[in-house]
């Protein structure tokens, strides 16, 4: 009848990942206090048994824990909260989607859910790209009234009968679409004057946080890799070995890229910032 997370470990890797479950909800600074990771990442802490979970509750960085802190931060942050029994059968209980948050986030569910793994998929910080997780809590029961300010709270109703449920892991994925980014980015930066930096940096922003369709992902990013972005790099190397570029051909390949990964990744309004993004270098 008490927090079951508390001083359970963290699966990841996250630097001090021993501050998410240690039960400090009060003395955090901008540089202590918190476990934190580059996202996209998830934070998955090993109840070592099966609960019936009544309350899931968890506090975000936001500047407040100082002793005579008065001020809020203004950065928000996007995540996804799961749990599994087996660690393979994972079910979607919330999905901050377009909105962000940061202090503490509360989900109450009636009836209580059966779990042994809660999972924080951490999206994205408007600040930095790092995602701070101060604690986590899992309840037993119903949990104690907190002093401090709720943020965000969930009553979660019949969650294993209505929400959504992933097979597998998002992690390894979440990764490889991180590095694909990043491919993109450096690109970008290598060659400032043949692309219109701003617009693509921005789809680029779009797909670290937007990658809805796991299970098809998973399929499809080998092939996007030795399909589309090897062959590009390697006729860039030639090119480059000639002494001369084509500078169509090189656009041409990158939107490829980008296209073949949005058709798979990110929504329709992400979708239309590429539409943009090609008038642009059309010159319409």
């Amino acid at each position: 009848m008490a927090n079951v997370a508390l001083g359970k470990r963290v699966e990841e890797d996250w630097s001090n990942s021993i501050e998410a479950t240690n039960g400090n909800v009060s003395k955090y600074t901008g540089n202590a206090g918190f476990a934190y990771t580059p996202w996209p990442d998830n934070l998955t802490i090993d109840l070592e048994n099966i609960y019936e979970l009544h309350v899931i509750r968890f506090l975000l960085f936001d500047g407040l824990g100082r002793p005579n802190s008065k001020t809020r931060d203004t950065r928000i942050y996007k995540y996804r909260l799961l749990t599994s029994k087996d660690h393979r059968e994972w079910h979607l209980h919330f999905d901050t989607g377009k909105d962000g948050y940061n202090g503490w986030q509360e989900f109450e569910f009636i009836p209580p859910v059966q779990a042994r793994y809660v999972r924080i998929h951490a999206m994205w910080n408007s600040a930095n790209k790092w995602f701070h997780v101060v604690e986590v809590e899992a309840h037993d029961s119903p949990a104690p009234k907190m002093t401090a300010e709720c943020v965000l709270k969930r009553t979660i109703r019949n969650s294993i009968d209505s929400n959504e449920i992933e097979l597998g892991e998002t992690y390894p994925l979440a990764r490889k679409v991180s590095d694909l980014a990043d491919q993109i980015e450096e690109i970008v930066n290598k060659h400032p004057d043949w692309l219109k930096e701003e617009p693509l940096l921005e789809v680029v922003k779009e797909l670290r946080i937007r990658f809805r369709d796991i299970n098809l992902i998973e399929q499809n990013i080998d092939s996007i890799r030795s399909e589309i972005i090897e062959p590009v790099t390697n006729e860039m190397d030639k090119a480059s070995k000639l002494g001369k570029y084509s500078k169509y051909g090189f656009i041409f390949g990158i939107i490829g890229i980008i296209v073949t990964i949005i058709g798979l990744v990110i929504s329709n309004y992400s979708y239309l910032k590429i539409i943009n993004y090609l008038k642009q270098l059309s010159g319409h």
